[in-house]
């Protein structure tokens, strides 16, 4: 693999890996609207569905971050063995120092997908019940 193609790729894993987290922020985003708007206006089966679908969405792009940081790590290690060997690289800061480890970032964006997985189906059924009281409380004529 050339310098290039080991720099292109690192562009790739970076862009992919943000496209992945936005788009998960985004539909986190729009459950979280969902939940506190309309999710006492569904069936208990329609807002199992949602959730469901919330779940599986965000369940997939969990395991998309997890291998776009397992490959970006591998071609980080490669990129040092690389610039180590003297066949290039070393005027890329990545690899001047020691191999950079994308254990503790790949570990605390896994756990903040996780709790706002969780926080979120919390969230959504919250809104749910409060909203249902809310409702079914006592009616008020205008006045």
């Amino acid at each position: 693999m050339t310098e290039y193609e080991m720099l292109y790729m690192t562009q790739v894993f970076l862009g992919n890996g943000m496209t992945d987290m936005l788009n998960f922020f985004s539909v986190l985003t729009a459950y979280l609207v969902a939940g506190y708007l309309a999710a006492h206006r569904l069936s208990f089966s329609m807002s199992v569905f949602a959730t469901a679908a919330f779940v599986v969405f965000s369940v997939n792009a969990i395991i998309v971050m997890v291998s776009i940081g397992r490959q970006l790590q591998a071609l980080l290690d490669h990129m040092h063995l690389f610039a180590q060997a003297g066949k290039g690289l070393d005027w890329n800061p990545v690899v001047a120092g020691p191999p950079p480890n994308l254990w503790i970032a790949g570990t605390a964006a896994l756990a903040l997908m996780l709790v706002g997985v969780i926080g979120s189906i919390y969230f959504f059924y919250q809104c749910r019940r409060s909203n249902h009281k809310a409702e079914a409380g006592p009616w008020h004529p205008k006045v």
